[in-house]
């Protein structure tokens, strides 16, 4: 048991804790009077840490066969990648039971009570990592290209890192929903409000992280002359950013089974 301890790294334990102390942070705002009708603490929890788990052996696995990335690079990777499980896994769904239970609860037939939903609201977001991986992957490949990137002090990239997350996110969600459904998506957005501060921060932290992985690994490309090591990170990352939404939709869908959102007919006086 101690070997097995000790060969866990400490970045994993770090992220495990960070998915207990997000999950104790949302279940706190859950009104005591209706825990009943809710999952269990702990069924969010152990979703967290299965998926941070299956996060760190694909990440172990494509460095052992073959992606020549540094340690502290894929610990970067695997930061970010953690910030989305705490979102996806924990913090938006935990949001939607809050927003559910303090309320009336959701409308009868509203797109969220309906698990064939939660695949279009899949697309959607999927959509929007996807096109801020790839705006991050375009800086980072424009920083391998230059011999001599100009420096860019941490305010001026922070400040555009944000300018960019709301210029994807507005473009994003524009094609999300031209694309989707428009209810379910909307709805989603929308009813997350309780905990829409925590997971804006969060997003944007794994923003700020992946930028930094990504320009690690463009130096790491340079030095290595490999043009192909930046391609092979951004298709490994937005692999596993679509392996989370397809567990995630799996996850919700048994969440709403076993646990099903309360709901109310409007009075039509």
């Amino acid at each position: 048991m101690d070997k097995l301890f000790k060969s866990v790294p400490l970045y994993v334990v770090l992220a495990a804790m960070l998915v207990l102390l997000a999950g104790s942070a949302f279940i706190s705002r859950i009104p005591v009077h209706v825990h009943t009708t809710q999952p269990p603490i702990g069924v969010f929890l152990i979703m967290g840490l299965f998926v941070i788990a299956l996060t760190a052996a694909i990440l172990a696995a494509a460095v052992k066969f073959g992606l020549p990335l540094k340690q502290t690079t894929v610990k970067l990777v695997f930061g970010f990648n953690v910030l989305i499980v705490v979102v996806k896994f924990v913090a938006a769904p935990l949001s939607l039971y809050i927003s559910n239970t303090s309320s009336m609860g959701f409308v009868a037939g509203s797109p969220l009570v309906s698990a064939g939903n939660y695949w279009w609201i899949a697309v959607a977001t999927f959509m929007l990592y996807g096109l801020v991986l790839y705006a991050i992957f375009k800086m980072a490949y424009r920083r391998y290209s230059h011999k001599e990137p100009k420096h860019i002090s941490s305010r001026q990239f922070l400040g555009g890192l944000i300018l960019l997350a709301l210029a994807l996110y507005m473009g994003g969600s524009l094609v999300g929903l031209l694309l989707v459904p428009v209810a379910p998506v909307v709805l989603y957005l929308t009813s997350t409000g309780p905990g829409l501060p925590v997971i804006l921060i969060l997003l944007i932290a794994a923003m700020m992280i992946a930028a930094k992985a990504f320009r690690a690994a463009a130096d790491e490309a340079r030095q290595l002359r490999n043009a192909t090591l930046l391609a092979s990170l951004f298709w490994l990352c937005l692999s596993i950013i679509l392996l989370y939404h397809i567990l995630w939709v799996v996850f919700m869908t048994a969440l709403i089974t076993i646990w099903p959102f309360k709901t109310f007919i409007p009075n039509s006086k």
